[in-house]
Formats: structure tokens, sequence, C-alpha cells
């Protein structure tokens, strides 16, 4: 992980020569290890001749770093043994910590992590002993890195914060990039996708402060990781190429090799696989000569996605054979779950669903052991794919609603993150802010007018914050399903406001209109998963639906008095319209389309044909411009796709994403200094004081601010068809009452309802036909759950309740009287109307919420499965 530390002792005076040679050594190590080599090499032969023991150990040091460079580990090996030898030999502690972890490192690549366990153990006793804080840094550095491959993050987690916490107090700049390094990768190994960016960032902005290309091309390489997790391969490319580049440049030949692997790796992953075998036969073949075991296992396991990518399944099965052996050789298991996973996806191309078998059971307690979810969710579809080809489908469905559970949790995830603290949040402004006002009040009594003024100001400011911080949340939460790092509205905004800066609109109309932009598709709330989430072509009716998408934005952002929610609503209503009229919602054409919309069309196809989504591949440049060449004057307006085309010629990229609000929130306190009026002192009002005037339009702003919040609030969390909370709501609501029945001792119920047929009615009779279903079935069933319990709607076909004080024995009651809601939706007109059911109980069968309604969705199947083969109807119990 972090390159050793290099050590050169004080020249002693009657050996000049073989001083001075270890200096240039030095020097020469990190960009010219061949050179260095070639000096190091004749200060030992003049070491040696001189009996001068201090020098010839330290040459033998710098030795085994340069070959370590250069790969050759062998060799690099004996002399770093021998320096460990000389040095104690010679009672210098110091050099022998160095040249302890310098080996240790070497012993790790070569496979033996046992023996590199050992030496750094013996660094870190020494080095404690010397009191050396940067040399117990650099210890810790290494053993977090062999506590990460052996499948200890939390062990690598905790050593690395404490090899951190030396390099800040040492003011170590480069120490402390390293650690962040080291510490992203550790999470990124746990799938924490946002925190492992936020500290590579962290990282990589602390690199550029020093000239460190080794450690740079390492953040790199991470980062990259990061963007791969992420799905967006075609950056990955990118910043793995740019850190093979700067280990090129080094001649540092092992970095070199790693980054070889890692390219590979990415062109794989965009399927160009001729292309990848070729590169992963170039690093087999330098990982065999160099001699690194792990580097080969990588490659055997790139050959082997390749081949089967290329339709080649058997000789898909060597390379993994070899890939496991190597994987179990040097108990690397992270390696074994690839090697394993990947010899599952061969047998059950192969249809050998024995062999599948096996290799699958092997691979998914390691993978759950450590924490890889995809690879888990991966291990499963393809246990579910056996358990179906060998007819146990049971078996099958509960693997499949095991991935169902774990793939919403992962995506749930992210979005969580960055929404579970809104309503806090303006609970906490709101007390603010009331004290704020009182404080004020008192104040306009007792003191200058210049001192109240002040606090009003700051009150908006802060009021203004919030304003900017929640469109950002809410603008978040609309793409948190088909983007979940919310980077597509970060880059829309800053596309849109460059475009609007080109046009020549003011500086005030850009700096809005680069936050408003991202509320473009806020009516996404409000669309279906199985539709956002479709990765085949919309249906008509679906694409129908997609486009109101448009109306609920706009109906969400309706009413506001603050000029970014005005350009918020105009964009989500009209930044479909096209320029020839032929758009949606409303069919305007030409500038009677706001100009605002006009801009953000643009920069939202850009934006998005740029990139992947489930439904296509990311675009080049040259295609993406193409398209909106061809779309200029139908879809679009032609002077702004002509901007569009001259910021790219200018060089400014089009497709970062800056997010400085700063001058929008001074741009809205402007606008608020203007609508209360001036705020120079004035005489009295009709007996009061302007300033308390101020106030009070103040407050009455920002109530109006925190109702609008809090309709945007129920949106969020309300399914807008049937009018029923949504999963969302059904998610965080389990979650508490769960809580509460832990607390106050009573069961919990949920039932699993999915609604029969839908789809068959929405293919024969059309989705509006579809809707009324569930908006009667919906009413139905709340009717009958009455205050019993909440029904929430889960998105297409699927409903479902929580109900208190429902335990097994009154599971049969409550189901039964759920079933009366089919007679009332046939009763309406839906004649064939049906549904299916499960239940499950809290604590008695399950005490996580994921298992409760695991446990009842699997029911709910089961009596689906029944009710087909008239053996019943309702689930409770397995």
């Amino acid at each position: 992980m972090q390159p050793p530390y290099d050590y050169s002792p004080a020249p002693i005076p009657d050996r000049p020569a073989v001083d001075g040679l270890i200096a240039a050594t030095t020097a020469l190590l990190p960009t010219n290890p061949a050179r260095a080599l070639e000096i190091v090499t004749e200060a030992l032969t003049l070491a040696t001749t001189l009996e001068y023991g201090a020098g010839q150990t330290q040459a033998q040091l710098l030795c085994g770093q340069a070959l370590h460079r250069l790969a050759r580990l062998q060799e690099a090996a004996r002399h770093l043994e021998m320096a460990t030898a000389g040095f104690q030999r010679l009672a210098m502690p110091l050099g022998e910590t160095q040249a302890l972890t310098a080996c240790a490192v070497v012993m790790r690549e070569l496979g033996e992590p046992a023996r590199a366990q050992e030496l750094l153990e013996r660094a870190l006793t020494l080095s404690t002993q010397l009191g050396d804080l940067e040399l117990q840094a650099t210890v810790l550095n290494h053993q977090a890195a062999l506590a990460q491959t052996s499948g200890n993050a939390s062990l690598a987690l905790g050593q690395l914060q404490a090899a951190l916490a030396i390099r800040h107090q040492l003011g170590d700049i480069l120490g402390a990039a390293q650690c962040l390094n080291n510490i992203g990768q550790v999470h990124l190994s746990r799938n924490h996708l946002g925190t492992a960016l936020t500290t590579l960032t962290e990282a990589f902005e602390l690199l550029k402060t020093v000239d460190d290309p080794t450690t740079t091309a390492h953040c790199l390489i991470n980062i990259a990781y990061v963007h791969e997790e992420l799905g967006d391969h075609q950056q990955s490319y990118d910043y793995h190429a740019r850190a093979l580049a700067l280990a090129r440049q080094q001649h540092n030949h092992t970095l070199e090799l790693y980054c070889l692997n890692n390219l590979a790796q990415a062109v794989s992953n965009l399927h160009r696989f001729q292309e990848a075998a070729e590169l992963f036969a170039k690093a087999l073949e330098m990982a065999q000569e160099i001699g690194i075991r792990y580097l080969m296992g990588c490659a055997y396991h790139g050959l082997g996605r390749s081949a089967l990518g290329q339709g080649h399944p058997d000789a898909a099965l060597q390379q993994y054979l070899l890939a496991l052996e190597i994987a179990e050789e040097l108990g690397e298991q992270e390696s074994e779950v690839d090697a394993l996973l990947g010899l599952g996806e061969v047998h059950v191309t192969l249809r050998h669903y024995d062999d599948a078998q096996v290799h699958l059971q092997r691979a998914l307690p390691l993978a759950l052991s450590h924490e890889l979810p995809k690879k888990v969710a991966r291990i499963r579809i393809l246990l579910a794919q056996v358990a179906q080809a060998t007819g146990q489908l049971n078996e099958a469905l509960m693997q499949l609603w095991t991935v169902r559970e774990l793939e919403r949790e992962l995506f749930d995830q992210e979005r969580d993150r960055t929404t579970q603290q809104l309503t806090v949040q303006f609970d906490v402004e709101r007390a603010h802010h009331e004290a704020a006002v009182s404080q004020v009040q008192t104040e306009i009594a007792n003191q200058a007018f210049q001192d109240a003024e002040a606090k009003v100001s700051e009150q908006t400011k802060r009021l203004v914050q919030t304003q900017v911080e929640v469109v950002t949340r809410l603008a978040n939460a609309a793409e948190y399903r088909d983007d979940v790092t919310g980077e597509h509205t970060l880059r829309v905004g800053h596309i849109a406001a460059l475009l609007a800066e080109h046009l020549q609109l003011s500086a005030e109309q850009v700096s809005i209109l680069r936050v408003a932009a991202r509320l473009h598709d806020v009516g996404k709330i409000g669309i279906s998963d199985m539709i956002l989430q479709k990765p085949a072509k919309l249906t008509i009716e679906e694409y129908e639906v997609m486009k109101s998408h448009t109306l609920i934005g706009g109906k969400i952002l309706s009413g506001g008095e603050s000029l970014l929610l005005n350009m918020a609503e105009e964009i989500a209503l009209c930044h479909h319209e096209h320029w020839d009229g032929s758009g949606y919602p409303r069919g305007l054409k030409g500038e009677a389309i706001p100009l605002v919309a006009r801009i953000v069309a643009v920069a939202d196809v850009y934006d998005a044909l740029s990139y992947s989504r489930p439904y296509k591949r990311a675009w080049s440049h040259d295609e993406v411009m193409a398209e909106l060449s061809r779309q200029s004057g139908r879809q679009f307006q032609p002077e702004i796709v002509s901007a569009l085309k001259a910021i790219h010629a200018s060089g400014i990229s089009l497709l970062a994403t800056p997010d400085d609000h700063a001058q929008l929130q001074q741009v809205l306190i402007e606008q608020s200094r203007f609508a209360t009026g001036p705020t120079t002192a004035a005489p009295l009002m009709h007996g009061e004081p302007r300033l308390a005037l101020q106030l009070r339009e103040l407050e009455a702003r920002y109530r109006d601010a925190c109702q609008r919040i809090d309709a945007l609030q129920v949106a969020a969390f309300t399914d807008p068809l049937t009018g029923l909370a949504n999963r969302r709501a059904f998610e965080d609501e389990l979650e508490t009452e769960i809580l509460h029945a832990v607390r106050h001792h009573y069961p919990v119920s949920v039932v699993s309802v999915d609604l029969d047929g839908l789809k068959m009615v929405n293919d024969l009779e059309g989705h509006e036909r579809g809707d009324a279903l569930l908006i009667q079935m919906a009413q139905a069933l709340r009717s009958h759950v009455g205050y019993a319990g909440r029904l929430y709607r889960i998105g297409g076909d699927e409903f479902a309740v929580i109900v208190k004080d429902v335990d097994v024995d009154q599971q049969p009651i409550f189901l039964e009287r759920l079933s009366r809601a089919v007679s009332d939706v046939q009763a309406a007109g839906f004649v064939s109307a049906s549904m299916s059911a499960g239940i499950a109980s809290f604590p008695e069968e399950a005490t996580l919420e994921g298992d409760l309604l695991r446990l009842s969705d699997q029911r709910m199947y089961v009596s689906k499965l029944a009710r087909r083969q008239g053996k019943g109807n309702y689930t409770t119990t397995n």
C-alpha cells in the first residue's frame, strides 16, 4: 500500500565516496530505480572493499528497495534479509526497522503473508522502543494492507486511523495522503462508496500539494474502482489509464503490473473481451516473470471472464481453476470468492448444475463473511438458476426473494443517507428561527437599530441556506432510483449554467438556474420503479405514464414565491417541450417555451446520452454532439446547441460537477432584502418600527417555506395514484413500529398483498383501466384494514400492511378480514379481481424488519401458487 520509508544515515567522513553514492541512490530511487540500482551496486562493492560495515548494510537496503521497484522480488528479498541481519549485528535499530518493513512488503507480494506479518510485528516493536512515530505509522500502514487482504477490514481501518493520527501529528502531508488513500480502499472493499469517494478525494487534494507520482497512481486506481462500482465503466477506464501512465513514467514495474491488470479489468467491464484478453495475457506474462502470485491469479481470473464473454466456457473453466488454486495457496479469500463465482458461472453455462452448486455454496459463506453484497447477490441469482433448472422451485423462489431484499437494501442505502436528516434539519432550523426572532423582538425595544438589523440579516441568510439545502436534497431524492450518486442533476445544473452564461443571462439568473435545473425531474418521485428502472424499451402506455412526471413536478413546485422555486417549476413542467412544438406536456413551440426550460432540455439530453442508464450504453462525445445537431431546430433551439458546441470548443469541461451555492445564496439574500424594503433606518410607521415589520414578513416567508417543505415531504412519501403511503414510508415506519413493539412488548405483523392479474388488465384493457383497478383495490383494502393498521402501496401491484397486536394465532382472522376487499372490488365492476396475501409476525417468527418482510412475501407467493392450484387462498405459517 504505502512505499517503504527510505533512510540515509549521516555521512561518515572517512568513507566519503560510499556515502556520496548512497546519497545519490536515495535521491534517484523514487524516479529512476534502474539508475539507482547501478549506483548502489557500485557503492556496495566499494563498501565491501573498504570493510565499511554501516555503508555496506545501507547499500544492501537500497539495493533491495531498487530491485523491489523493478519487480525483481526474489533478489530484493535476499538483499533486504542481508540488510536486516547487518543492521541487527551493528546494533542499528532504526536501520533494522526500515529493512524489516521493506522486506515484509516484498514477502507479501511474493505470497507469504505469514512471514510478512512476522516481520512487521518485529518492526512495530522496534519502532515503538525507538519512539519513532513516523516509522510506527509506516509499519501500521503495511499491517493494515495485510489485514485487509486477509479479510479483516475492521482491523485494517483501526490500524490506518492510528497511522493517520500520527501523520497529522507530525504534519506529514504525504503520509496523511497515503493513509487516506488506504482508508478509502478499505471502505471501497466494504461497498461504502460515498465514504470511499470522500476519503479518496481528500487524499487526491493533498497529493496535489506534493510530488509523489506513485501514491498519486494508487489514489487514481482506487477512485477508478469507485466509479466501477457505481457502474461508470468508462470513467473507471480513464482513471486506470492515467494510473498506468504514471507508473510507466516512474519505471515502477510492480505498480505498472497492478495498473495493467486493473486496466484490463476496466476494458472487460466495457465488454471489449478480446482487447481485455490481450491485456490480461500481457499482465500474466509480466506477473510470471516477476513472480507475483497474487497478480498471476488476477490475470487468470480476467482471462476466464474474457473467455466466457467470448463464448468459450471450456477455456474459461481452466483459467478460473488456476485462479482458484492461487487464491487458496495465498489465503486470499476475496480472490477465492471471485474464482468460485466464476466457476459457478461457467458450470451454469455448461449446464453442469451439480458442479455449479458445489462452487457457489462454497463461495456464499465467504462472500457473506467478507461483506461483499454485490457478489452475494450474484451468487444467489446463480443458485436460483440452478434450483430452477433442477426443479427446486421453492429454493429458487427463496434465493430470488433474498436477492430482492439485498438489492433493496443496497439501493436504499445511499438514498437514505441523503434524505433521512431532512425532517430533523427543518425542526432544528425552525427552533433556531423562533428563538432568533424572539431575541430580535426584545432587542428592538432595548438595543440600537443596527444590532437588530444584523440579526435579521443573519436569520435571512440561514433561511436561504436552508432553502438551497432542501432543494438540493429534493433533487437527490428525485433521482435516487436511477442515479444513486446524484451526479446527473449536478452535471445538468452545471451545463445549464454554462449555457446561460454563454447566452448572456444575468449573473443572478445563472446562479439560480444552476440549482433550479437540478429539479428538472423532481416529478419522478411519482413514477413507479417498474417503469423508471425498466431495462427494456417502454411500452406506449408506460411511456405515457413516464411523460406525466413533468406535470407531477410542476404541481410539486407550484405556488412558490421565491425566484428559485418559480424557475424550478418552469423547468420541471417544460423541459420536454420541443422547439418545433412536438414535445409534451402542452405542445409549446419556439419562444413560448420558457428560456430556462429550453436550456435545461439541451443540458439534460447531453448528459443523459453521455452516461449509461439501465436501458442504454454511454455514448461517445462525437455521437452525442451528432445527435444534438440532428435535433437542432426540431427538439432544441439551434442557438442553444450552437452555444454548447462553442463551450466545448473552448476547452471548458461540460461534465464537471461543481456544487458551489455561495453565489446563489447571496442572490436570494439580496432578493429578500428587496422584498422587505430598504435596510437603512426609517421612521416609525403607525407606531411600529420598520424592523418589526420586516421581521413579521420574514416570519411569514419562513412559515410558507416550512409549509412547502412539509408538502414536498408528503409527496416524497406518498403514492400519487392511490394516495397511500409508499415504500419509503413503509420501510421507515416498520422500523419505528418494531422499536416501539420491543419497548412496549406487543406483537407486530406485516402482510404482503399482491393484486393478481394487473398485468393482464393493463395489456388487454389499457393502463387507465389498470390504474382504476389499483385505486379500487386500495380503497377496499383501506376500508377493511380500518384503524387496526396502516396500508401502503409498495410498487406495481404490491401492497403491504403493518398491523399492531396481531400475533401468530390471530393471523388467519386478520387475513380473512382482508379477503373481503376482493368482493368489494368485484362488485365495483372488476369481476375477475383476486389477490394473494401472506403474513408474518414479530417477534415470534422474525426479529428483523428484512426477515419479517421476506417471510410475508414468501408466504404470499406460496399463497398465490396454492390458489392457482386450487388448494387454498392465504398463507400464514410455512
